[in-house]
């Protein structure tokens, strides 16, 4: 029965730090300057949560959002498959796309065999159908601890106001690519980390909103019900 108090004690203190980083966020959105991208460090395995508040620009998400999708996307599981059971995060790709498809927004899996030959920082890529905008690369990188590969790591990339910036939570601070030179160090970087590191490539898009008519009043659906034809869905788990 001990025991048993220990474990609820640790829980009750894994949610209030829990909440306590979901206060930080929004205090460091209120408190940063409006030329200067929103970026949030890593805490415990949150980079999912980092990432998805980075592609926004804004503390959109808290911790108990990911952990109510994980609950939907498992309510009957004693252990969440889709969380860490040490109440860390390390939430994996199916809450990904449970939160951008209730944002209306639609993820394309790129080939990574592709990357080559196809992946260049230019809005030929990134919005080939001029119906959707760019809002930015969701990835799935691998990197070692202990020598080996042993964690997946999810970061944002995303273009703001005609800048580049890697937005990786681990950083202690975005990385800029301004220039032609920086940019193509950013591109080559992508490059590498798809071919040779067996990253996973998010491009997120949202559709741009139509003109609505004086005289139709036609009904447009949503894009969460719309499946693009290049936009394969995506299946791989980590």
């Amino acid at each position: 029965d001990d025991d048993d108090d220990d474990d609820d004690d640790n829980d009750d203190e894994k949610e209030e730090e829990k909440s306590d980083l979901d206060n930080i966020n929004e205090e460091n959105y209120k408190e940063s300057k409006k030329e200067e991208p929103y970026f949030e460090r890593q805490k415990w395995e949150m980079c999912l949560l980092h990432s998805l508040n980075a592609l926004y620009q804004q503390p959109r998400f808290t911790s108990k959002d990911m952990d109510e999708i994980c609950t939907k996307l498992a309510p009957n599981k004693i252990i969440n498959p889709h969380k860490s059971v040490f109440q860390t995060g390390n939430y994996d790709a199916n809450v990904l796309m449970s939160v951008l498809e209730s944002e209306g927004v639609d993820v394309q899996w790129f080939d990574s065999r592709k990357a080559k030959n196809e992946i260049k920082l230019n809005d030929d890529f990134l919005c080939p159908d001029n119906k959707y905008k760019f809002l930015g690369f969701i990835l799935n990188n691998p990197h070692k601890r202990m020598i080996v590969f042993n964690r997946r790591h999810w970061l944002t990339i995303k273009r703001i106001k005609g800048i580049w910036y890697n937005l990786d939570s681990r950083q202690k601070k975005p990385m800029k690519y301004a220039s032609k030179q920086e940019i193509q160090k950013l591109e080559d970087w992508l490059i590498d980390a798809l071919v040779n590191n067996d990253a996973q490539l998010m491009i997120c898009r949202t559709k741009k909103k139509e003109k609505q008519s004086h005289h139709l009043n036609h009904h447009h659906p949503s894009i969460s019900s719309i499946a693009s034809p290049t936009s394969p869905k995506c299946t791989w788990n980590v």
